[in-house]
């Protein structure tokens, strides 16, 4: 597609229509930020009519349930929002990829196109991370040229839902399409779906291996390929239940249609950067901690957390042997029993009682049973993972309390944002009631909160991939 060929488009396209893009369709909403992405694109990249541009979109996410639990193997309900990045990108000419953002508040950058590439810091980690590890791993197998990039988003940055990992596979794309990567041999042998790439994304942002394709420097933090697979892989209008290490789709659950999901950021961002990365990292090593603990002592190779406690459920009643596991812990290391137990007993309720229990619920549609279960892994990530802050609990209590079919935080946490499900009928009032008192409990907040209602969107896609 050239630059002509989609300003024509454009030009022709009713206000408040959808736009197809080889066989995808952007929203409404989604026109308007491609327009915003466009205008920065023709002004700083200054490509030409006839030259071929690439047009990605990147949603983000929301996870209703599995709380850290992905890159210990375990499962986790998720969606793909209706919100998200629209990119498009172009070759340059040069060996440097150019990033420009349509909000003023993100500056823009240069950097080469090279596994050597410096760390940076603020927004630009993520392309600069896409970069780098392209370069590590497709540079001798590909004639790796310099791309333009303007972004525009209507995703809370730092809200928990997944603005991170979106612009790493935003810019992973913008990168990748004009130079063809997903036709190079090294590629094709290696990602052969969405699911793969969704995998490898991951490894991307955390510096890990992936099939023949050797790590390199992520972004720093330990995390696991939920983000990316909810991205890449969700369905518009269901929920899906995968499971990760490696990501396995276990089944997808529709979304009631008279329901819909309204969103509030707490206005206390939830950043992976600097001190706030050492408490996200310091849940996945916890758990990390409870395996080497478990095979150490029990003599055993699990690989993940979820073989452990597959290890320790009765084969007929499906119950998992806490005794046992509190055992190995307190006689490995005492001082620390109690903490890693409290990790392993979240991570296993989550993925033996939580999910299934929510999955039989949101089948049936019955709202109170599917809430309760809400409710209690909202309250485990409170009490035991420890990275429910005090804004977020007040939002999902103000939400239960105001009549939400289910409500909890959600995304990394120590930050971020609540969703609350609710009948459609009754969204707006709900809305305006949830968000007066949220307000007037936290007032410093007030103005700097994203509110708004969604329901399960359709996944990312790059008009040449």
């Amino acid at each position: 597609m050239t630059l002509r060929e989609l300003k024509g488009m454009l030009s022709e396209l009713p206000e408040g229509n959808p736009l197809s893009i080889h066989h995808h369709k952007l929203s409404p909403s989604k026109v308007v930020l491609l327009r915003r992405a466009l205008e920065v694109f023709e002004s700083q990249s200054s490509p030409s009519e006839n030259e071929p541009i690439h047009v990605c979109y990147v949603p983000g996410r929301i996870e209703v349930l599995g709380k850290h639990t992905d890159y210990g193997g375990g499962p986790t309900m998720v969606m793909a929002l209706d919100r998200g990045f629209v990119i498009v990108s172009r070759l340059n000419g040069s060996d440097r990829v150019n990033v420009w953002n349509a909000a003023t508040l993100f500056p823009p950058s240069s950097f080469a196109l090279k596994s050597d590439v410096a760390s940076m810091d603020g927004w630009v980690t993520y392309p600069a991370t896409a970069a780098r590890r392209i370069a590590f791993n497709f540079g001798a197998h590909a004639d790796l040229k310099g791309v333009d990039i303007a972004i525009a988003s209507d995703l809370p940055p730092a809200g928990g839902m997944s603005s991170s990992s979106a612009l790493i596979i935003g810019s992973f794309l913008a990168i990748a399409a004009p130079n063809e990567l997903h036709k190079t041999e090294l590629y094709q042998a290696n990602i052969h779906n969405k699911i793969d790439l969704a995998m490898y994304l991951a490894v991307v942002e955390n510096g890990l291996s992936f099939r023949g394709l050797p790590g390199h420097r992520g972004v720093g933090t330990f995390g696991g390929s939920e983000d990316h697979t909810a991205i890449l892989c969700c369905e518009e209008g269901s929920l899906a239940v995968n499971y990760y290490c490696p990501t396995v789709l276990e089944r997808s659950v529709e979304f009631p249609e008279d329901w819909v999901i309204a969103v509030c950021h707490s206005g206390k961002q939830a950043v992976k950067t600097a001190d706030a990365m050492e408490e996200y990292n310091a849940v996945s090593l916890r758990l990390g901690r409870v395996l080497s603990t478990f095979n150490e002592t029990e003599g055993t190779e699990f690989q993940t957390m979820r073989d452990v406690v597959q290890h320790l459920s009765d084969p007929e009643t499906g119950e998992v042997n806490y005794e046992r596991i509190r055992g190995t812990l307190d006689g490995a290391d005492e001082s620390m029993a109690e903490d890693l137990f409290e990790r392993f007993e979240q991570f296993s309720i989550e993925m033996t009682e939580i999910i299934p229990q929510a999955v039989a619920a949101l089948e049936k549609q019955d709202g109170v049973h599917f809430g309760n279960c809400v409710d209690r892994s909202h309250r485990l990530s409170r009490s035991h993972l420890r990275n429910i802050v005090g804004e977020v609990d007040s939002l999902q209590k103000i939400a239960r309390e105001e009549g939400a079919i289910a409500a909890s935080g959600f995304g990394a946490g120590f930050g971020g944002s609540v969703y609350a499900m609710v009948r459609k009928e009754e969204a707006d009032a709900f809305l305006e009631r949830w968000t007066t008192r949220y307000s007037s409990a936290y007032p410093q907040y007030s103005g700097q909160s994203a509110v708004f209602l969604t329901t399960p969107a359709g996944p990312a896609f790059c008009s040449a991939m």
